[in-house]
């Protein structure tokens, strides 16, 4: 029943971030929805108010009437869509409506495949929820798979290009106050993993107390990703862009920090404050020519040095030095 609640929520909010409607048009909209889903049942009017007590829980959308009139409205619907996590489930609730509404639509919308989010995701959201404790085995890349289980307190869930991450606190390891690096350690050994390298999950009905203060945002804020390193330091970074990319850089930046700070006919040039990891490199160098890390010094040298690297491997011959 909990999954049903869960879509049908879902539904109501994007019914009324289009725009405010009145429980008849609400009505409409659901007999449409009924052509295609399973679901037979009429919208009913206490089942309307039912939602609109739940969903704030669930959600933090409050629904109320528009006063003098007979429509209903999303009344904090700025700070709502604000929120990342609300906005992706939003669209995958489009996404998902359009394509069961026809059959045709399967060969025309093409998603990007995010591995194990459909096996181990539910479970994780779950035991987030309800504050339960995880039991899983876990194999990294390039080691051998281990039937040693262990416990984590999940704390939170990432998605970072096409995977996604759960944060948690290792409770197989106690952190020793001679290792503290940074102000999160106080919250335990904290660690990350990515979801396509769980082999087994279990949620227990073990049950821990959510830290008080901590934050899944606040945590990787300071990260272009999920490489979070405390150890490296927090850095000014400006990156050079021509201008045939700056409106996409504009539309779609590498880092919430980052902010336009010079601009003219031929460049742009953006700054970022974070702790630069190898995955942030990575994106750079991705870019290719569109993007040219100017400061801090250490990292200019450093995507220089990747670029010859890159280069001497595409065309050796151009790199060779005479030997004497």
């Amino acid at each position: 029943m909990a999954k049903v609640l869960f879509k049908e929520y879902l539904w109501l909010i994007a019914q009324l971030a289009k725009e405010d409607k009145t429980f008849a048009e609400l009505q409409e909209s659901w007999r449409y929805r009924l052509e295609y889903d399973d679901d037979q049942r009429e919208l009913a009017e206490k089942t309307f108010y039912n939602w609109r007590q739940k969903i704030p829980g669930t959600f933090g959308a409050i629904i109320e009437r528009v006063p003098g009139t007979q429509k209903y409205t999303i009344t904090n619907r700025h700070s709502l869509f604000k929120d990342d996590a609300t906005r992706w489930l939003l669209q995958s609730m489009a996404i998902s409506n359009a394509v069961a509404e026809s059959k045709n639509m399967r060969d025309r919308v093409i998603l990007e495949h995010v591995p194990s989010g459909e096996v181990w995701l539910e479970d994780i959201m779950r035991a987030l929820q309800n504050t339960k404790v995880i039991e899983m085995q876990y194999t990294k890349f390039g080691q051998e798979r281990s039937n040693h289980n262990f416990k984590v307190a999940p704390l939170g869930l990432k998605m970072h290009e096409r995977r996604w991450y759960l944060l948690a606190n290792d409770l197989s390891e106690t952190a020793h106050n001679d290792e503290k690096l940074s102000k999160w350690d106080k919250f335990g050994v904290i660690k990350v993993y990515a979801l396509d390298r769980i082999d087994r999950l279990w949620v227990l009905p073990e049950t821990f107390k959510y830290p008080k203060g901590f934050s899944t945002r606040a945590y990787f804020a300071e990260f272009y990703g999920v490489w979070a390193n405390y150890t490296t330091p927090l850095e000014r970074v400006l990156i050079e862009v021509p201008y045939w990319q700056v409106p996409y850089v504009d539309n779609l930046p590498f880092h919430p920090s980052q902010k336009k700070i010079e601009e003219n006919e031929k460049t742009a040039i953006y700054e970022l404050r974070l702790r630069p990891e190898p995955d942030f490199m990575r994106a750079m160098l991705y870019q290719g020519i569109d993007v040219k890390v100017i400061e801090p010094q250490w990292l200019h040298d450093r995507m220089a040095e990747w670029t010859a690297q890159m280069g001497c491997m595409y065309n050796p011959d151009s790199f060779e030095t005479d030997e004497e």
